[in-house]
């Protein structure tokens, strides 16, 4: 509208419609004499569809030809998805001979809608002292969920009132936040920051007739130091506390069977896990880097295996349980030929210290964990047009949480041609 004032929207949909096939085969071990008891294979086959649309709104004043500036965004979101998963298990002998009476077969059938309302503002205002920012940002978001479950059994479809489920979320966030960074002689570089934030959070089961409501604040710190003393050499330090929440899915407390043995059950009393993250990062010439981490989880979450001993059906509980604790150190190397050649090389090594709150696991898990990484992106041509790229990773066994992991690895290789001045461009992966 003008040099000082400008406005900007932005729309985003997006629809899925796909059909996926699962096949799951599970052996049950007899330990006493190490010999294969029964299996258990189940097929299941769910049609998915969701949509998702997005609407954005922003602008921007310009205060002054000094940088100050206010910014300001609203944004709407809305999810919508609806599954419709029918799978059916069967109980063989070691000679695959079918287990009387062991079938089962069942309909899940989803529904989930999610709304969010989101506004920020943001105000850049720097001064000859110091380059501060502040602002603030609400947001409301519902989450819906229908489930029900339909046993097939028999042949027929019935209801089955005991597994269905009708679950409304609510979470609202209010959040003020102040910034402020500046030059300390032409060497230092120096950043403060502070985030204070309120969650008001509802989960409301119909079905069970339960609500669970939850209210918190908290603060969050940051700071950032750099040493510069020439251009080849630089020298950082940081420190940063942040909240992690709980997937919405995971506080349903509705429980989805993979079989009659296992199922998986949510939990509205989840509690938001928390980090405390240090970090020195020196860089030479751009191109290596050497950073020294530590970081500190609280009230972590994750699924645990319950067995009860008188069926052995074995439940997959999403809990806070984990404390834990990492250090490490990561190396990375740039090998730069612009016309033609660019590679990344990492290795990673950390000692993580995991402890569970849960006294049915393990209470602590101790290990290094070691990882090697290459990206290598090829130029063909000097146009530019024929492109090619080779990934790899290998992570040696180690741990992660109370897990331990065995060795794996990946490899990726693309080749992308462009043609008509680069206007249309085909892919293999």
């Amino acid at each position: 509208f003008s040099e000082k004032f400008n406005i900007g929207l932005q729309y985003m949909g997006s629809n899925n419609n796909k059909k996926n096939k699962e096949n799951d085969f599970s052996k049950i071990t007899n330990y006493s004499n190490n010999a294969i008891d029964s299996l258990i294979i189940s097929k299941a086959e769910n049609k998915i569809k969701n949509n998702i649309y997005i609407l954005d709104v922003y602008s921007t004043y310009k205060l002054d030809t000094i940088g100050r500036k206010i910014s300001t965004n609203f944004n709407y979101l809305t999810f919508k998805d609806y599954q419709d998963r029918v799978f059916n298990s069967n109980n063989l002998l070691p000679n695959s001979i079918v287990i009387p009476n062991s079938y089962y077969s069942a309909n899940n059938i989803s529904e989930q809608n999610i709304t969010n309302y989101s506004a920020k503002i943001d105000v850049d205002f720097p001064t000859k002292f110091i380059e501060l920012t502040f602002g603030g940002k609400i947001s409301f978001t519902k989450n819906s969920t229908n489930l029900s479950v339909y046993n097939l059994t028999t042949g027929s479809q019935i209801f089955d009132p005991s597994q269905s489920n009708k679950f409304v979320y609510n979470e609202n966030t209010e959040a003020l936040y102040i910034s402020g960074s500046k030059k300390l002689g032409k060497k230092w570089e120096s950043q403060l920051g502070l985030r204070l934030e309120t969650t008001q959070t509802e989960g409301n089961s119909v079905t069970l007739n339960q609500t669970n409501s939850n209210n918190y604040s908290k603060l969050f710190p940051t700071f950032y130091l750099s040493y510069a003393p020439n251009e080849n050499n630089s020298l950082s330090f940081s420190y940063g506390k942040r909240i992690d929440r709980p997937q919405f899915e995971y506080l349903n407390p509705f429980r989805i069977y993979n079989n009659k043995y296992q199922y998986s059950e949510g939990n509205p009393f989840l509690q938001p896990s928390y980090s405390n993250n240090l970090e020195i990062n020196y860089t030479y010439k751009s191109n290596w880097n050497s950073r020294l981490y530590y970081s500190e989880i609280s009230n972590g979450t994750g699924g645990i295996i319950f067995i009860n001993p008188s069926d052995n059906i074995q439940a997959n509980i999403i809990l806070n349980y984990l404390n834990s604790e990492n250090i490490g150190l990561s190396e990375s190397y740039t090998i730069s030929h612009k016309e033609w050649f660019q590679s990344y090389n990492s290795f990673d090594v950390f000692y993580s210290n995991s402890k569970s709150t849960v006294s049915y696991i393990n209470s602590n898990i101790t290990g290094i964990n070691y990882n090697l990484t290459t990206n290598n992106n090829f130029i063909f041509n000097k146009e530019k047009t024929i492109l090619f790229a080779l990934n790899y990773s290998y992570n040696f066994k180690g741990v992660s949480g109370v897990d331990k992991i065995s060795a794996y690895s990946q490899l990726d290789a693309s080749l992308k041609i462009l043609f008509l001045n680069k206007n249309l461009s085909i892919t293999l992966l």
